[in-house]
């Protein structure tokens, strides 16, 4: 029950694109007014949002997100959808850029850049230290079977991570 409006591109070249989409809104689109921005692969079905996602924003861009990216493998279509928040919600003036695909004048960038590798820790890693206060507790639920808390109540106890950056 929510209005939307669609706009649909194509990677017409031989190799994916990395394609970003930048929302900008007039400063009406706030409030009751928001608007949110996500990306289709091929099609866009209102019915089931999950059906062919690839990307959003994140939240609305008066909330200061706009730019979002996401892969376009080669000789597809990709949606760009652009809906209201809330129901009855008008966004009177928007702008959508979208950038990264291949055309006669440029040569495209290819695909999307690998996010880094992520770390994770368990919390009995040596390079997690606990103040005073913390305890283990061994819970079958927990990832690893244990987690930590404190009981404390006061600022006089903490936990540090620590790292190193190449």
């Amino acid at each position: 029950t929510r209005s939307f409006d669609t706009y649909t591109f194509a990677n017409t070249s031989s190799v994916a694109a990395c394609v970003t989409v930048n929302v900008t809104a007039d400063a009406s689109c706030s409030g009751n007014n928001q608007i949110f921005s996500a990306a289709y692969l091929d099609s866009y079905d209102p019915q089931n949002l999950c059906t062919n996602y690839l990307a959003d924003e994140g939240q609305s861009p008066d909330l200061g997100y706009n730019a979002y990216s996401f892969e376009v493998p080669a000789g597809h279509n990709f949606v760009i959808v652009v809906d209201a928040v809330n129901e009855g919600g008008v966004c009177p003036n928007y702008n959508v850029n979208v950038s990264g695909l291949v055309d006669n004048a440029t040569s495209g960038n290819g695909a999307c850049v690998v996010p880094p590798a992520t770390n994770c820790y368990d919390d009995t890693d040596p390079q997690i230290a606990f103040g005073s206060g913390w305890h283990l507790v061994n819970d079958a639920d927990a990832s690893g079977g244990h987690f930590r808390m404190s009981a404390r109540t006061d600022s006089s106890t903490a936990a540090s991570l620590g790292f190193s950056v190449a």
